[in-house]
């Protein structure tokens, strides 16, 4: 596991620090949509790790990093206003289209409250942001919307914009969101190159050295390792008892798990004398 040190903005645990601070959480999901999007960004909700259950018990859920709406100027979640889905994901998507597809169908499904009309539907959008191109076109950035096949210069407005972004992709929109893009995956104060960029590294070097941060930190570290052991420890006696179910001999179920899970022998005679019988 890595330092904190060493974290950037696609990590998810410092861009979720980062969001879901008090004092400056909310200019941050400000900045970062309003270089995606190159427009001004208003009064914005933000909500970190924002779960959705399924329509039903058995259905699948989704949890957001950081869910922001965009209120309308009174302040209040009225009709007209915009949600955005943010998710920086350093692990590569199977199937990014549909996933963004199931994301746009509960966010809608869960701001669409009773009484209102069609015509209320929130603008939805879904934005990935990640260190690998999810289409093989070398592209910065991929917008996907609704078209008509027949005719394609035809639009429909129905609110949902999918944005994949690639860091290291071509054809950027702008320079600004080329520069935002290369420090979120290289977070350093060395590739800060404008004033909004100086703010984000700002908020960068707060967290980081944040005591109560870092004891997050070392608290997830600490529950990831317990997890990465349970599953280990699993795995190693349900092999020892298949081993043995199939009548093999210790020494042939000791030789296997040492060279499987490539462990010492004290730590593979520690593991046989636990679950050998």
């Amino acid at each position: 596991m890595q330092q904190l040190k060493d974290l950037n903005l696609l990590d998810n645990f410092l861009f979720q620090e980062i969001v879901c601070n008090e004092e400056y959480g909310e200019e941050f999901c400000r900045i970062v949509l309003g270089t995606i999007l190159n427009r001004e960004m208003r009064n914005l909700k933000v909500e970190v790790e924002k779960t959705y259950l399924g329509t039903e018990p058995e259905y699948h859920g989704i949890r957001m990093d950081a869910l922001v709406t965009e209120l309308s100027e009174d302040d209040s979640e009225s009709p007209g206003r915009a949600i955005f889905d943010l998710e920086p994901n350093i692990y590569e998507m199977e199937y990014p289209e549909r996933r963004g597809r199931y994301y746009h169908s509960l966010v809608a499904a869960k701001n669409f409250r009773r009484g209102e009309q069609y015509r209320d539907l929130a603008d939805i959008y879904v934005i990935f942001i990640l260190p690998y191109d999810p289409f093989g076109k070398g592209r910065m950035l991929y917008t996907m919307e609704t078209c008509c096949r027949e005719v394609p210069d035809l639009f429909c407005d129905d609110g949902m914009h999918t944005l994949f972004l690639y860091t290291k992709g071509k054809y950027p929109p702008s320079k600004e969101l080329a520069d935002m893009l290369y420090y979120m995956e290289n977070s350093r104060d060395e590739n800060v190159t404008n004033v909004t960029l100086e703010r984000i590294s700002q908020m960068v070097r707060r967290t980081k050295s944040d005591g109560k941060v870092g004891i997050r930190y070392m608290q997830l570290w600490e529950h990831d390792e317990i997890i990465k052991r349970q599953a280990l420890e699993q795995g190693i006696r349900i092999l020892m008892e298949v081993y043995q179910e199939e009548g093999h001999s210790r020494e042939e179920t000791f030789r296997k798990v040492q060279e499987k899970y490539q462990l010492t022998s004290q730590q593979t005679e520690e593991y046989m004398k636990r679950w050998w019988k």
